[in-house]
C-alpha cells in the first residue's frame, strides 16, 4: 500500500488506527515521534508522508523518518511491455535469468493489457506482459538497455515501450553479439 500511494503522489484519506481521522488540511500534522508519542501509528505517519510529498524529496524525507532504517534505495523503476505472442519459453527463461542475476528481482505481470499504435492508416492492438525492474547507475542502465534491445531483436518487434524516471522510450532492436 505504501509504496503504490507514495508513487501516486496523490491524496488519500487514510485513517488512524485510532478513533480520530487526521486532519486533512493540515500543513504541520501531529507529532510524530514513535518514540516519545504514545498515539504514534503508521497510518498517521503515512498520511502526512503522502500528503507533504510533494513538498519534500523522498530521500530528505527517509532521513527524517522513523522506518530510515527499514528502507532501502534500489534505484530508479524501469518498466516495460512485452507482446504475449512473441513470448515464448526460452525468451522468458532469458529474461527472468538476465534480471536475477544482474539486479536480484523483478516483477512480471500476466495480464490483459492491450498496447494501441498507428501502422500506417491503420490501428494495431496487442496483447503485452509488464515487467518491472529497478536498478541503480549508467552502467546498470547501458546493461539494461541493451539487454532489452537484444530482445526486441530476439522476439523481432520494431520496438518496445519503456518508461523510466517518469520518461517513455522506444528500444530499437539490436542484434546482440552472445
Amino acid at each position: 500500500m505504501c509504496r503504490n500511494l507514495l508513487r501516486s503522489g496523490g491524496y488519500a484519506k487514510l485513517y488512524a488506527n485510532t478513533n480520530t481521522t487526521t486532519n486533512l488540511h493540515s500543513n504541520t500534522g501531529p507529532n510524530f515521534n514513535s518514540n516519545t508519542d504514545p498515539n504514534f501509528n503508521s497510518t498517521t505517519y503515512l498520511w502526512h508522508t503522502v500528503k507533504n510529498f510533494g513538498k519534500d524529496t523522498f530521500k530528505s524525507w527517509l532521513s527524517r523518518s522513523p522506518y530510515s532504517s527499514n528502507i532501502g534505495h534500489i534505484g530508479k523503476v524501469a518498466v516495460f511491455y512485452l507482446p504475449v505472442n512473441k513470448l515464448n519459453k526460452k525468451i522468458r527463461q532469458e529474461i527472468h535469468s538476465f534480471f536475477v542475476k544482474h539486479y536480484c528481482a523483478y516483477t512480471h505481470e500476466i495480464s490483459k493489457i492491450q498496447g494501441f499504435w498507428s501502422k500506417g492508416s491503420k490501428t494495431v492492438k496487442d496483447r503485452h506482459e509488464r515487467y518491472e525492474v529497478s536498478f541503480k547507475g549508467k552502467k546498470n542502465l547501458k546493461k539494461f538497455i541493451k539487454f532489452i534491445s537484444g530482445i526486441c531483436y530476439s522476439i523481432e518487434e520494431e520496438s518496445i515501450y519503456l518508461t523510466i524516471g517518469g520518461e517513455s522510450y522506444l528500444i530499437s532492436p539490436r542484434k546482440v553479439k552472445k
